[in-house]
């Protein structure tokens, strides 16, 4: 199968539960090259565990990146092009992503 090289940029709102140990979406989505909506993920869902004490922005995206190939494994995606967002900000991107 062939990768899908289109430039994307991931946006997401996350956060860890310490006593649960555990990584927590808020939302995901995907946006295209063209700034279209492609792709959006709803939450609060598990993306996946998180042992340490205080959650950083790169391992954060190397998360998100290994969820999405999980979901999609002909989609490239690279720790860069995921943003963190926290979710007030985040939704209304994605508000204003929809209502076009």
């Amino acid at each position: 199968m062939k990768k899908l090289n289109r430039k994307r940029t991931v946006y997401a709102s996350l956060y860890r539960i310490p006593a649960e140990d555990k990584l927590i979406a808020n939302m995901i989505f995907i946006v295209g090259s063209n700034g279209k909506l492609e792709d959006y993920f709803p939450g609060p869902f598990t993306i996946g565990e998180y042992f340490g004490s205080r959650l950083r922005a790169q391992e954060a995206t190397a998360v998100v990146c290994s969820y999405l190939k999980d979901i999609h494994p002909r989609m490239k995606v690279k720790p860069e092009d995921v943003k963190l967002y926290p979710y007030g900000k985040a939704d209304g991107l994605l508000f204003r992503l929809k209502h076009r």
